[in-house]
């Protein structure tokens, strides 16, 4: 099925970044890439689809140390639809359908792995990658077992007002990044103490959003002992806007 223009073009992006792969590889991964284009209604050259692939693909599978998020296998393809939108080339150029199935091609090649009987090996998914026919069913046949994979993302509105902001899932604090929320973090006043704040882990927020948890310390002398006070907040760092308020007993400077 390989598509000898896409061949050329993957080769070339794959040489300009250093990349040294044998043809049989370099072809396998421009089949993958014009089954993502055919998804996608060809909406994004093959330079954007490698992109987007490479940046996407290490994000999930914890290879960005600058982008410290850890999601559950089940959130994978949902996180990366999240992403999608915070990448320039891409933003509102693709519609749900079209991400998510950008996602699913993405999960299926890099965070499955198969069992070659014949080598008595493990590969990744990319061999599963033959015509667009095959990766639609697999498509299918993932949505049919486990359909909250493909839950849709959705953009957390916060009501900063309610005496749980910050502190439920349900209505967590708010940043486009996840570098926003550390700026967010550091903006953080308590009266009369110290503040210190550790990411704790990731957790799903339900309807398809990832959120991050916080620890929060407080520390606080008082003549002469110290208390410390520990407080959990969650940060959708993917959202369209950012909080412009700080959960109490905080204040935001």
């Amino acid at each position: 099925m390989l598509n000898e223009k896409r061949y050329i073009e993957v080769k070339n992006v794959f040489a300009e970044h250093g990349v040294e792969l044998t043809e049989s590889d370099i072809r396998l991964y421009a089949d993958v890439f014009e089954i993502i284009a055919h998804y996608v209604n060809d909406k994004l050259t093959t330079r954007e689809i490698m992109e987007a692939y490479d940046f996407l693909s290490d994000v999930i599978l914890n290879r960005r140390p600058d982008i410290k998020v850890h999601v559950e296998k089940s959130e994978k393809i949902k996180l990366q639809v999240a992403l999608m939108d915070k990448i320039p080339f891409i933003g509102n150029k693709l519609d749900l359908e079209e991400k998510t199935t950008f996602a699913f091609c993405i999960y299926l090649g890099e965070c499955v792995r198969i069992y070659d009987e014949e080598n008595d090996t493990m590969t990744n998914g990319i061999v599963l990658f033959k015509s667009v026919e095959s990766i639609g069913q697999e498509f299918e046949n993932y949505k049919s077992i486990n359909p909250t994979m493909f839950g849709c993302v959705i953009d957390n509105t916060a009501n900063e007002s309610r005496k749980d902001f910050g502190y439920s899932k349900s209505n967590p604090v708010l940043t486009k990044t996840i570098g926003e929320a550390y700026n967010y973090l550091s903006r953080l006043v308590y009266e009369g103490g110290s503040i210190t704040y550790t990411r704790i882990g990731s957790v799903s927020g339900g309807n398809g959003y990832i959120l991050d948890m916080y620890k929060i310390t407080v520390t606080k002398s008082i003549l002469f002992f110290r208390k410390s006070m520990d407080y959990t907040i969650y940060i959708d760092s993917y959202a369209n806007s950012t909080s412009t308020k700080a959960p109490k007993p905080f204040i935001l400077k």
